[in-house]
């Protein structure tokens, strides 16, 4: 991690917070349509059934997707150097026209106060890279498939959704921040760490938010 004083970080989650909805499965998506054309769990049926159990294992498995996994898995044997390439891609033609312009022009404040900002993110390195260089981001903290010789195992080598992003920062230093900013109730182990708490919620209050917390109301 870059070295930056605990004060003066500033951390943006970024799917439904820079970017306006969840990124991760359909870049998987579009990786196995590229590669994988057949692929079995690419159809409906498997998503929506996958969708209606994890209501129920949540309950007891916190963060645990698994249709992000079974995703995940398909990759197996797509090297390294092609999910780059089809990152760059999938930001360039997806993920662009969906960045949140209130988020990022708050980015660009705390970039000019002279933050450190860092995204944590259970989306994927193989497209943040992309916006990170656009935007100058200082450092990204993401979910990360196991390669192998530059090649995917078809797993995932961690995760980083919930208390999680609070395990891998504490595993490096860092257990407090300046700035927290993110749309989601999952985060909340983050913004607990944070000294200003910024929650971005689209089109209308989030029940969840405290008095304690900043919300930024988009459309």
């Amino acid at each position: 991690m870059s070295m930056c004083s605990g004060e003066k970080i500033a951390i943006f989650d970024f799917c439904g917070t820079l970017a306006n909805y969840q990124t991760f499965d359909p870049f998987l998506c579009f990786v196995l349509r590229k590669h994988k054309k057949r692929n079995w769990v690419l159809s409906n049926w498997v998503k929506n059934f996958v969708a209606f159990l994890n209501q129920f294992t949540l309950r007891f498995m916190q963060n645990v997707y698994f249709y992000k996994l079974l995703l995940v898995r398909e990759t197996r044997g797509i090297t390294e150097e092609q999910l780059y390439q089809d990152g760059k891609e999938y930001y360039e033609k997806y993920v662009r026209e969906n960045i949140i312009k209130k988020t990022t022009e708050l980015l660009q404040e705390y970039k000019q106060k002279g933050y450190c900002v860092w995204i944590v993110s259970a989306g994927s390195k193989y497209y943040i890279k992309d916006f990170a260089m656009e935007y100058g981001v200082d450092l990204c903290i993401t979910a990360e498939i196991e390669m192998k010789d530059g090649v995917s195992t078809g797993r995932l080598s961690s995760d980083c959704m919930g208390e999680r992003k609070v395990e891998v920062l504490a595993e490096s230093g860092y257990n407090q921040w300046e700035v927290a900013v993110t749309d989601s109730l999952s985060d909340l182990p983050l913004l607990q760490r944070s000294k200003k708490k910024v929650v971005l919620s689209q089109g209308r209050h989030q029940e969840w938010v405290r008095k304690d917390m900043e919300e930024i109301i988009w459309e």
